[in-house]
């Protein structure tokens, strides 16, 4: 292949139809029983399944990325993710949960591809052996294995990774895209037998946030209280969290449950009770929602809260929370690409890398507080979702900020979407030293408590 053939030609890997599958299976539990008398079998539950599944991350070229649960919550099908060039990566993340009561262990986990083979039939081997799939633990990258335990109780996340020429050293490419199929990662979990007649320890609950327990525990608000004790089993918005994000056991942080994310219901979307500066509570910092430019007729909206963002916490400080996805695509109030008045494209990769939060949505505060249009800028609207209002001048005019930036960019305009105290609305501003940063976890429902 010459200097021009690789220039010309796209290195496209696809995964078409690849399967993680989940089995389970007691270890030696065909014996008849006999039994008589006061002695008896009880009824035991073997329940261990998927959850939690994430929206695939791309690295480096690659691009798509597809992941399906089944309904029995075992098998996820993963698909139309393209690998481009080498370095690219896709990462499936999901977690495996044990809702049974029997403890468990990996009797057998296999990770292989069964084809790879290029569209025109031509000798890709090359290609295909610089291929790499792996199944790890996501906190530790340590690869599944025989004999891992999964107690009673237990949540371990897991990712599959698939990297294309990890160290990068093809020279050539393919003539033609090249297509993997039935790449299958299986985990086969086997009861774990007793051990010196002692049951293993079983895990702490690994609850994220707990659901407040009375009226009493509320914060005071200018028309009662901040949010709602709730109903059991039902997350509603406003509905009242303390949470432990960074990890030190004690659940002293205040949160408000708004709504589910929009492309997965599984996880709920959290807001702090108070706007945070270097990653710590505080009401004292007005900040731009991109302050890198030095007047309103400079300001741009169009690149994302670039400056707000630093003010949020950190993953070192809230090290027990992370988010979905760490790159989001920024998109204006009616959910489109474009805003400032010259119609400007907005950023589908906007990173919060290091930041365990992120901002709220126009989208994401109109199906909390039911709002039919956010553009209306209604007097009051926010009155049903009160404690979106905690620790802005609608407490106590006392307090420094009117309000605090949404993610969203106002379209038409070079401004973007504020909760504010003043209407008690959602309206619009300038880019500038206006307004707080107010963070908004992700939590799986598996670890909140409600």
């Amino acid at each position: 292949m010459n200097k021009n053939d690789k220039v010309r030609n796209v290195i496209l890997i696809v995964l078409a139809i690849c399967l993680i599958g989940i089995t389970v299976a007691y270890a030696s539990l065909s014996q008849n029983l006999n039994i008589s008398g006061l002695s008896k079998v009880s009824k035991s539950e073997w329940n261990i399944h998927f959850t939690n599944l994430q929206t695939p991350i791309v690295e480096g070229y690659a691009s798509g990325g597809k992941a399906v649960l089944n309904a029995e919550n075992t098998v996820i099908t993963v698909s139309e993710g393209i690998l481009k060039a080498p370095g690219d990566k896709i990462v499936y993340t999901f977690d495996v949960i044990n809702e049974g009561d029997l403890p468990a262990e990996v009797e057998l986990t296999t990770t292989q591809m069964e084809s790879c083979r290029a569209e025109d039939n031509s000798d890709v081997t090359n290609y295909c052996d610089k291929i790499d799939l792996d199944l790890v633990y996501s906190e530790t990258k340590e690869k599944v294995q025989k004999n891992d335990r999964l107690l009673v109780g237990e949540t371990k996340t897991l990712s599959l990774i698939i990297t294309y020429d990890k160290d990068k050293l093809l020279t050539s490419l393919p003539t033609s895209p090249i297509t993997l199929s039935n790449i299958t990662s299986i985990i086969n979990y086997t009861m774990l037998a007793k051990e010196n007649s002692e049951v293993p320890e079983q895990p702490i609950s690994k609850a994220i946030c707990k659901r407040v327990s009375s009226e009493s525990d509320l914060h005071d608000s200018p028309l009662g209280k901040f949010g709602q004790v709730g109903t059991t089993g039902t997350l509603t918005s406003g509905d009242a969290f303390d949470c432990d994000v960074n990890g030190d056991g004690n659940y002293s942080e205040r949160f408000y449950y708004v709504t589910d994310l929009e492309e997965n219901n599984d996880i709920a979307i959290m807001i702090y009770y108070i706007n945070t500066a270097n990653g710590e509570a505080s009401n004292n910092y007005l900040v731009a929602y991109d302050g890198r430019y030095s007047s309103t007729s400079l300001a741009e909206n169009w690149h994302g809260p670039v400056t707000a963002r630093s003010y949020l916490p950190t993953t070192e400080q809230w090290s027990n929370i992370s988010l979905t996805n760490n790159i989001r695509a920024i998109k204006n109030e009616a959910g489109g690409n474009i805003a400032g008045f010259l119609g400007s494209k907005l950023p589908t990769d906007f990173s919060y890398e290091g930041y365990a939060a992120r901002f709220l949505t126009t989208q994401e505060v109109s199906r909390a507080c039911g709002i039919s249009d956010i553009t209306y800028e209604t007097y009051n609207e926010l009155l049903s979702c009160e404690y979106l209002m905690e620790n802005t001048k609608y407490q106590s005019t006392t307090l420094l900020p009117k309000g605090y930036w949404l993610e969203t960019p106002k379209s038409g305009s070079y401004g973007a979407w504020i909760v504010d105290y003043t209407s008690r609305n959602v309206t619009g501003s300038n880019t500038l030293n206006k307004y707080g940063a107010r963070p908004v976890i992700e939590v799986s429902k598996t670890k909140i408590d409600y």
